[in-house]
């Protein structure tokens, strides 16, 4: 889904639109233990009509590997006792978003909050 919008950046036409995903979690374990829930937040910054189209119809793929990524920083964090935030996200996400539409098509990944819940 759309929220907000932009300047024409004449990229494929069309305003910056910033698209909202759905909550991202993943399990965070000590050994083989869960231990809590690592959540984020994203919005995906894009511009132009072409781009936004290609982000749409590909959005499952998507998702999916943004969750894959997830896990993944979950499982090194686990491993490395070590917390990542924003930042890391950001960064891990933005990758995975240029791998599958090539560079350029999402402008910027937007991690609009990061929260862990710690059971036990």
């Amino acid at each position: 889904m759309a929220a907000g919008g932009g300047k024409d950046e004449g990229k494929g036409g069309g305003e910056s639109a910033l698209l909202r995903l759905p909550q991202f979690s993943a399990t965070l374990f000590d050994g083989d233990k869960p231990v809590g829930i690592l959540s984020a937040l994203v919005l995906l910054e894009v511009t132009g009509n072409e781009e936004r189209a290609t982000v749409l119809e590909q959005m499952p793929k998507l998702e999916d590997a943004f969750v894959r990524a997830l896990h993944q920083l979950a499982e090194t964090e686990s491993r490395l006792n070590q917390e990542y935030g924003p930042i890391e996200i950001k960064r891990a996400f933005q990758l995975v978003a240029d791998h599958l539409f090539g560079k350029g098509v999402v402008d910027e990944v937007l991690v609009e909050g990061v929260t862990r819940s710690h059971s036990g």
